[in-house]
């Protein structure tokens, strides 16, 4: 498969889209958690939750993709894969933060944290 030209393997393009679908199921699920616990039933059904949940997950997955983590030919050990993955999450979480500020949002910081808390999971 070419994507603008440059070859792009399927299973590659198969795990991009299962985790942006499971990164923004993960801020979904966080702030349902989050709602629950505060109290909060009105935000569980709020328009704007879906999307801020494909901003975050679009944040996620070009966190994942500048840390390496979609090559296809990678040969790394457990651990590398775990520093990396740490990392796209930090990067991410930045990313959401920036993003936060730019545009203010309705989710808090316990939710962005359980969201990512989520994701790396």
């Amino acid at each position: 498969m070419k994507v603008f030209g440059q070859h792009v393997h399927a299973p590659i393009v198969l795990l991009v889209v299962a985790e942006c679908c499971l990164s923004a199921a993960a801020l979904v699920g966080a702030s349902t958690l989050v709602s629950a616990l505060e109290g909060d039933v009105a935000s569980l059904t709020a328009p704007w939750l879906w999307p801020r949940a494909l901003v975050f997950s679009a944040a996620v997955v070009l966190a994942m993709t500048a840390m390496g983590l979609y090559h296809p030919k990678q040969r790394l050990r457990r651990e590398e894969v775990l520093i990396r993955l740490m990392v796209a999450a930090a990067i991410a979480s930045v990313g959401a933060a920036v993003i936060s500020w730019a545009f203010p949002v309705r989710t808090g910081p316990v939710t962005w944290a359980v969201a990512f808390v989520l994701s790396v999971l």
